[in-house]
């Protein structure tokens, strides 16, 4: 699936260090409803069509690290972690080894406040917002995929075209 450029992931991962409020409506009032409705891209459409590196395959269960994969943030994660199992300190080790399906590049401690490694109610919620602030990137960048493959990055005003852009409609 194409990412998002690292200003718009840290953008909205810093949002969330002041969340107080339901999940999507941390991010919700500044987006309309539509932004918040997109399909999600399948794996076949994004294929040959990202604008980055796409995220290294999930770690299996067993795995012996032979081959480069990530540990993402899943819903299970949010019991396990937040629970009273965990000290402060050792929840921030945990969520540092966790990494954002979406926006990869990015451990889940760094986009967490500080009151997310106390664990209880707070951590819990903080840890949903940040699963569905990072599926809406992942939304976000599958509808602007289009532009952002035509976008020459390295050029002040410039997009590649391509003979399969001109479409008759």
């Amino acid at each position: 699936m194409p990412r998002a450029p690292s200003g718009l992931s840290l953008l909205l991962m810093a949002g969330l260090a002041f969340a107080a409020t339901p999940p999507l409506e941390v991010v919700s009032s500044w987006l309309s409803t539509s932004d918040l409705q997109w399909a999600v891209c399948s794996p076949a459409r994004a294929v040959g069509t990202d604008p980055g590196p796409l995220c290294p395959p999930p770690c299996p269960a067993n795995s012996t690290k032979s081959t480069q994969c990530l540990y993402y943030l899943q819903e299970s994660h949010k019991e396990e972690v937040c629970g009273p199992d965990l000290g402060p300190e050792r929840r921030r080790d945990v969520l540092h080894g966790l990494r954002m399906r979406h926006c990869c590049e990015h451990a889940v401690d760094q986009a967490l406040p500080e009151d997310a490694f106390q664990g209880g109610p707070a951590c819990r919620h903080l840890l949903d917002a940040l699963i569905m602030t990072d599926d809406l990137a992942g939304r976000i960048t599958c509808g602007h995929s289009q532009v952002l493959t035509r976008y020459d990055c390295g050029q002040t005003y410039s997009i590649a075209h391509r003979c399969h852009h001109c479409k008759v409609l």
